[in-house]
Formats: C-alpha cells, sequence, structure tokens
C-alpha cells in the first residue's frame, strides 16, 4: 500500500486527542486480570456458530519459517 493511499489515516487530523485524554486513558486502565476472571470474560462473549467457524478464510500468503 503505498503512502499517498486516499482513505490513510491522519491521527493528528482524524482522531485528535488532547493531553486531558491520555490522562483519563491512564486514570481509567484495568488492572492485571485474574485468571478465573479472564474465564469469565471470555464466557461472555456470544458464541460463534460452528458454520461461521467453518467458512473464515485460514491464514494466506507466504509460510512461516522460524530460520
Amino acid at each position: 500500500m503505498s503512502s499517498d493511499f486516499k482513505n490513510d489515516v491522519d491521527f493528528d487530523r482524524d482522531l485528535p486527542t488532547s493531553a486531558a485524554d491520555s490522562e483519563a486513558l491512564r486514570e481509567h486502565r484495568p488492572g492485571p486480570m485474574s485468571l478465573a476472571t479472564y474465564v469469565r470474560f471470555l464466557k461472555s462473549l456470544p458464541a460463534v456458530a460452528p458454520a461461521e467457524l467453518r467458512n473464515r478464510k485460514g491464514p494466506c500468503g507466504p509460510r512461516f519459517t522460524l530460520f
């Protein structure tokens, strides 16, 4: 993708934030999550139908090798 692509996001223009925004995000950052809390969170997500999972595209592109 080229850098002159029409739909590139300019964060300063398209997503302006202030120091107050950054501070609010820092103050409301969630703390560490226990395994039990994480499992409860995962269970709260909507179930995905097996047919939908089968229809999802898998990985594509060149094969990844570590060495």
